[in-house]
């Protein structure tokens, strides 16, 4: 599903939902999902230092998510929203089974 966003077009589209995620009222947990995705995307320096500063004040410095960022893969994303939204697991799950491998 990530690979398909990542198409020129809708790498536009994730960026301005990204946008909506700084200035519209989500919360932190959902910057960090945002982070992450871009960071699967196009992995800038900027993009993996917007996501280190947000793991960091979601989850604190001392988690090992913090370096998902310079490694990221679409099977990460599914596991961050696990961990953040432990209530949700069994749709995550799902995500993380559809998720390719490599």
């Amino acid at each position: 599903v990530l690979a398909r966003w990542a198409q020129d077009t809708r790498r536009s589209i994730l960026r301005v939902v990204t946008l909506q995620a700084d200035t519209g009222s989500p919360t932190a947990a959902h910057r960090l999902l945002c982070r992450l995705a871009l960071c699967i995307l196009s992995n800038s320096d900027s993009t993996v230092r917007s996501f280190e500063a947000a793991c960091s004040a979601v989850l604190g410095s001392n988690t090992d998510v913090m370096s998902w960022g310079k490694t990221p893969h679409p099977k990460k994303l599914p596991r961050l929203a696990i961990r953040l939204y432990p209530n949700n697991e069994k749709y995550f799950k799902d995500e993380l089974n559809l998720s390719p491998e490599d």
